[in-house]
């Protein structure tokens, strides 16, 4: 079946699950990035080549009505947090988008930083 302009349009394709985030006493949404979140994703790649937990949760945590739950102005904050909790957003984060430690390589490899020799996790 070739889809026409309205049924891709209409079509929800952006699933959404909540993880047990223990650390921080509850649940959190993550989601399937939009191509927008996507490119803002993207875009987060430090000068350094490296990649933030923070940026990671940042784009994969949502809020009951499916969107983004934190901006950019609250990297400090996450990037206080515990590591434990940013993980386990990050880990379903990462499964439910398809992304893979090589996908993430390969976009801190783009960048315009030098290569990581570590997980390339900040």
């Amino acid at each position: 079946m070739v889809l026409d302009r309205t049924a891709i349009l209409g079509v929800q394709d952006r699933r959404i699950e909540t993880v047990d985030v223990p650390e921080w006493g509850g649940e959190v949404n993550i989601g399937i990035m939009s191509g927008a979140q996507r490119d803002a994703f993207d875009a987060l790649v430090h000068g350094d080549g490296r990649i933030s937990r923070a940026a990671l949760v940042l784009s994969f945590a949502l809020d009951v009505d499916g969107n983004q739950l934190f901006t950019e102005a609250d990297i400090p904050a996450l990037n206080a947090k515990s590591h434990k909790g940013l993980d386990q957003i990050i880990d379903a984060g990462l499964r439910l988008n398809g992304l893979t430690a090589d996908s993430i390589e390969e976009l801190e490899k783009n960048s315009d930083g030098p290569e990581s020799d570590d997980n390339g996790l900040s």
